[in-house]
């Protein structure tokens, strides 16, 4: 079954394995490297499927000073490099899009989430985020998925878990928040 094709939509993937992301913080400067293309080149002779480790969305979204950036367009010649090689061993590649939120630190910029929470043990209290800067995140979100593109990913992957900004929303936990990004929405039940 593992050998077996499968096809996803328009996606013709030539088994069913599926190399999640792991963030390796190998990235310089925001983008991968030739070290890094040739991790994912390597891992693309058996998989079907690549999810390359998450990029963030905006500066002030990054989880890390080594973790890759989908932040601007000055990255997608290196991510062509990357979707080239691992397409050309005969593997699809997806990018992870995220925003760290709370959870953010090496970005010089002060934290945001959903109701000021600290997530680190740095004693720094995040942002509150405004429904405009909600409103900026998503926007955020759509270019880098568009950026994904137009390096030559095959699909993108939302990056929602691990204590980042999406899950600082879903969870009642570290969302307070009494307007309509309460998160409330994914805890009622259905009738």
């Amino acid at each position: 079954m593992l050998k077996d094709k499968i096809k996803i939509n328009q996606l013709a993937l030539r088994n069913r394995i599926v190399m999640p992301p792991m963030a390796t913080g190998k990235a310089v400067q925001g983008m991968p490297d030739d070290n890094l293309i040739s991790y994912y080149a390597e891992r693309a002779e058996a998989t079907a499927l690549i999810i390359v480790e998450h990029e963030y969305v905006s500066p002030e979204g990054m989880a890390h000073n080594t973790q890759l950036s989908m932040a601007d367009d000055t990255v997608i010649p290196a991510y062509r490099k990357l979707t080239a090689a691992v397409q050309a061993r005969g593997a699809a590649v997806f990018a992870q899009i995220n925003h760290a939120g709370a959870a953010a630190q090496d970005s010089g910029l002060p934290p945001v989430s959903p109701s000021g929470i600290s997530i680190r043990d740095t004693g720094t209290e995040s942002v509150v985020m405004t429904p405009e800067d909600i409103e900026r995140v998503k926007e955020c979100f759509v270019w880098a998925a568009l950026r994904a593109k137009a390096a030559g990913f095959d699909g993108v992957e939302i990056h929602s878990a691990h204590g980042y900004l999406l899950n600082q929303f879903y969870s009642p936990l570290t969302n307070h928040r009494d307007d309509d990004y309460n998160g409330q929405q994914c805890h009622t039940p259905r009738r």
